[in-house]
């Protein structure tokens, strides 16, 4: 049993579980990485996270569909282990590292331009209409949290972030549905706390924004999804 994170070096694959981790030899940073691989965190297969419940919301919602909503950049999120720092510092506590971690968001999404879909505990489902905007709003949130967790190490707030874009369904509602919404889900499930983890389209529409990094892709496989996937690890730190 894998207890910490593993680094997987380009040609190595790892199982655990239903997934399977492949590294790409890199090719550079032009055509998708920066020579390193990326560090996958094996999870509790059996564990259900905030992310699943988001998505579980989406999906369980009785809706009729009304119209594609076109494509969208979707972005994934919850907080590291918040069940053990539940525990650990008690409610009150919580209450307020999750008030913090709510104005952070919020406050980063409208200066971003996206669209909160969904909330449940510490997890969030946005929208974003532009890779560019999902992207510095994934950054702009990770280096606020990383600030408040220097200055403050008792009240660290570790979050893990999956983003993909792709054509979605809407329903009268608002609420946002098909694979794409799946496949963005499945990416953040894989990030560890501090990790932005993207698809591998979002790493090409992206691949001319020089004021964003990505490490090498990693061949994955992703529950409910047919074949491989490739996702890339943003270097914002």
């Amino acid at each position: 049993r894998i207890t910490g994170p593993v680094t997987l070096a380009p040609g190595h694959t790892l199982t655990l579980g239903e997934t399977v981790v492949r590294v790409f030899e890199p090719t550079g940073s032009a055509a998708g990485g920066v020579g390193r691989g990326t560090t996958i965190a094996p999870l509790d297969a059996g564990r259900r996270t905030s992310i699943d419940q988001v998505a579980e919301m989406v999906s369980a919602d009785a809706w009729q569909p009304q119209r594609d909503a076109g494509t969208l950049t979707i972005l994934f999120s919850d907080i590291e282990s918040s069940t053990e720092r539940v525990s650990r510092v008690g409610d009150a506590a919580w209450f307020e590292l999750l008030e913090l971690h709510n104005h952070v968001f919020r406050e980063e999404l409208a200066r971003a331009g996206g669209r909160e879909i969904k909330s449940q505990g510490d997890g969030f489902m946005l929208t974003f209409p532009s890779v560019r905007r999902a992207l510095s709003f994934a950054t702009a949130v990770q280096r606020r949290l990383t600030e408040h967790s220097a200055a403050d190490p008792e009240r660290e707030i570790r979050v893990r972030m999956g983003l993909h874009t792709g054509e979605v369904i809407t329903d009268a509602s608002g609420d946002l549905f098909g694979r794409h919404v799946n496949k963005a889900a499945r990416i953040a499930n894989l990030a560890a706390g501090g990790q932005i983890l993207t698809s591998g389209t979002v790493r090409e529409i992206a691949s001319g924004d020089h004021d964003v990094e990505f490490a090498a892709g990693t061949e994955v496989s992703l529950k409910g999804l047919d074949g491989t996937h490739v996702v890339h690890e943003v270097v914002w730190s």
